[in-house]
């Protein structure tokens, strides 16, 4: 886990963090990507969510982009609403989970 002011110092640079990592619920598995990069005037938040047995159909149980003003209000929005905090998200290397450009 990365320290909330290392992982803000990269967000603010421009670098788009987050993680990809599955999770079990009522017994099914699912993939799950959450990221967050700085765009224009705020920042943006992609999660998306998908059973395992649906990856190749890519058919997606959850996929938003949620557009906030604050670096804390995304803060508060990933802990509520995925099993993460920010502190987990860390610079992607490649290829990027989502192009902020797109909703």
């Amino acid at each position: 886990m990365h320290d909330l002011q290392r992982v803000r110092s990269w967000v603010e640079a421009g670098k788009q963090v987050g993680k990809s990592f599955t999770f079990v619920r009522n017994g099914v598995t699912y993939r799950s990507s959450v990221a967050v990069q700085k765009w224009k005037d705020g920042y943006k938040l992609y999660v998306d969510e998908i059973e395992e047995e649906y990856l190749q159909a890519e058919v997606y149980e959850r996929e938003q982009v949620i557009f906030k003003c604050s670096l804390s209000e995304l803060e508060v929005l990933i802990k509520d609403t995925t099993s993460l905090t920010i502190e987990q998200l860390a610079p992607l290397k490649g290829q990027k989970l989502f192009n902020p450009a797109f909703d």
